[in-house]
């Protein structure tokens, strides 16, 4: 569904806010993929005040591998690459456009490893479980 694909800022605060508005949601979603850890770190900040569980109520998969995504329970599943061999490999493209090449020249794809956390999994709650338990940690009841 187009109105369950969002945008905004790749921070914790952006993914919170973004994972409030997903939640609430008439159909929620039971799983949600986020272009950036930060961001779904974000997301167990919001799934929490909504009286959620990350990998049991609602799936939560990214894409950086930062040591962060370890920190949080149930740790954060990811996708992750070597910043390092990607950064440089970034700064060489960079010089070839400098130098002139054509950017359709310069396209490339990295290999990412998946980094098995605990926040995906088959959802234990449906759409509907999900927004039961929000609207009562909205209304400040404990289903």
């Amino acid at each position: 569904q187009a109105d369950l694909m969002l945008s905004g800022a790749m921070t914790r605060e952006a993914g919170s806010a973004l994972t409030r508005r997903l939640l609430s949601h008439d159909t929620p979603p039971t799983a949600i993929v986020f272009a950036v850890d930060a961001a779904a770190l974000g997301a167990y900040e919001a799934a929490e005040a909504l009286g959620l569980e990350i990998g049991a109520d609602v799936s939560i998969i990214s894409y950086d591998g930062i040591p962060e995504g370890a920190w949080v329970r149930p740790p954060l599943t990811t996708f992750s690459v070597d910043s390092r061999v990607a950064g440089k490999r970034l700064a060489e493209l960079l010089i070839r456009r400098i130098r002139g090449e054509a950017p359709e020249d310069l396209r490339e794809t990295a290999m990412a490893s998946l980094q098995v956390g605990g926040s995906d999994g088959p959802p234990a709650a449906t759409s509907e479980t999900i927004v039961r338990r929000v609207s009562a940690a909205r209304a400040g009841t404990v289903t």
